[in-house]
């Protein structure tokens, strides 16, 4: 009886263990109650292509965090135009985080322990506003 019990325990899933989507709904969740994205306004950003990182940031940095936090993102690709029903979003999302990890730009590097993890690459001292980046 106590193999039993003490199987049954094994096979429970642990409480901190969640699906992604879960993890997903409970972080939009909590920016909602706190009111982010919900303000009627809205940020368009235009985005080049060929010069994704460095006009991204100087159009972030244009907003003040409180219109970054309570606004809605929208974004355009130049010569691309169309609605932004979270495609383009999706893309820009996935192009930018790979702009920004790129190693090229020496703000971040891969962990010791494997290729999934970054961290602050101790070079990102000797790039030019490293803590704006």
């Amino acid at each position: 009886m106590c193999t039993t019990v003490g199987l049954q325990r094994a096979r429970a899933p642990a409480p901190y263990r969640r699906d992604f989507e879960a993890k997903l709904r409970n972080f939009y969740r909590k920016l909602e109650a706190k009111g982010y994205g919900q303000g009627p306004g809205k940020i368009k950003l235009l985005i080049r292509r060929e010069h994704l990182l460095e006009g991204t940031f100087n159009q972030v940095m244009a907003y003040s965090r409180k219109e970054l936090q309570r606004n809605k993102l929208y974004v355009t690709f130049l010569g691309e135009e169309g609605l932004d029903y979270s495609g383009p979003s999706r893309e820009f999302f996935f192009l930018l985080s790979q702009e920004l990890f790129n190693p090229y730009y020496g703000l971040f590097e891969y962990s010791a322990n494997d290729t999934y993890t970054v961290q602050i690459s101790p070079m990102s001292a000797f790039v030019e506003n490293h803590l704006e980046w």
